[in-house]
């Protein structure tokens, strides 16, 4: 993300702006947005970021899991080419199972039953995307905002 409000506002708009041609013309692929703002270890999801939810269009969802045995392929604690040596150093076999969720529109009636999971619709649109995904995933939920995570570097 941007490291100013002006950069910040500016990606969120050209989200919006993308979010808006998917729906008018089915010839633009949709973007692919890691809601959390970063990867994680795979165990739980952070809380989601505003980018994919403030314009309260339909979002389609997809959890992805990982299987290994031998060496985690989660980039947690240090970069992929970092990573990626000590991985494929180590025997093991990995795997990747995705699944792809039905879109999800937010409804007046999500916001009002809801409202206590939130202060802006967005926030409350977000929660619910991101509860069916850890239900889905098999993911617990991790409330430590993104700031407390990068402290462990």
């Amino acid at each position: 993300g941007g490291s100013t409000k002006a950069e910040r506002d500016a990606q969120i708009q050209q989200i919006i702006e993308r979010q808006e041609a998917v729906e008018k013309n089915p010839d633009w692929n949709p973007i692919c947005i890691y809601p959390e703002g970063t990867q994680s270890n795979g165990t739980a999801l952070l809380p989601f970021k505003k980018g994919a939810f403030v314009s309260m269009k339909a979002v389609t969802p997809m959890v992805i899991n990982y299987s290994w045995s031998g060496f985690s392929p989660t980039w947690d604690s240090m970069t992929f080419l970092g990573q990626a040596p000590l991985m494929y150093s180590f025997p093991g076999t990995y795997g990747c199972n995705v699944k792809i969720l039905l879109d999800f529109l937010p409804n007046k009636y999500l916001l009002e039953k809801h409202r206590d999971k939130g202060k802006d619709d967005w926030e409350i649109f977000a929660w619910a995307v991101r509860d069916i995904m850890a239900r889905t995933g098999q993911f617990g939920k991790n409330e430590q905002p993104l700031t407390d995570k990068f402290m462990y570097k």
